[in-house]
């Protein structure tokens, strides 16, 4: 007689290789979508305050969105961290790698907010040489 396998035999058995990177896969995925959607949201806004902007300003907004989206993730991931290395205080060892990858977090936020700044100075320097460019020269009083 063949035995048959029930949904209880599953229950305490760690995920295979394949379905841990299936979820892997999948969260990521979930992952992806998100920013998708908050870096549209965030270029958006960017082309409503600047309507006027030209092909350079346009793809230096997508730049500043997704970096944006980034820094807003990475900000999420910093808080979830601290807050899990703040609740294991008896547990050396994961607290370390924690805060090892909290460390690795926190640069990789500040690293996106400095591009973020200097992709909006950027803009700004190309809107201001194009309002420039678009004005009469002045005439020379000798």
């Amino acid at each position: 007689m063949r035995k048959t396998k029930r949904s209880s035999d599953n229950v305490n058995r760690p995920p295979t290789s394949v379905e841990a990177g299936d979820s892997v896969a999948k969260l990521t995925a979930s992952w992806q979508r998100a920013h998708d959607a908050r870096t549209k949201e965030i270029r958006a806004e960017l082309t409503k305050q600047h309507p006027d902007s030209q092909a350079t300003e346009v793809l230096l907004h997508s730049l500043v969105a997704h970096d944006i989206a980034l820094t807003e993730t990475l900000g999420r991931a910093e808080n979830q961290l601290a807050q899990r290395l703040a609740v294991l205080p008896d547990r050396p060892a994961i607290a370390l790698a924690l805060a090892r990858t909290l460390r690795q977090v926190v640069a990789a936020r500040e690293g996106a907010s400095r591009r973020v700044q200097a992709l909006l100075e950027t803009t700004g320097v190309l809107r201001g040489q194009r309002k420039l460019a678009e004005k009469p020269a002045l005439r020379r009083v000798a």
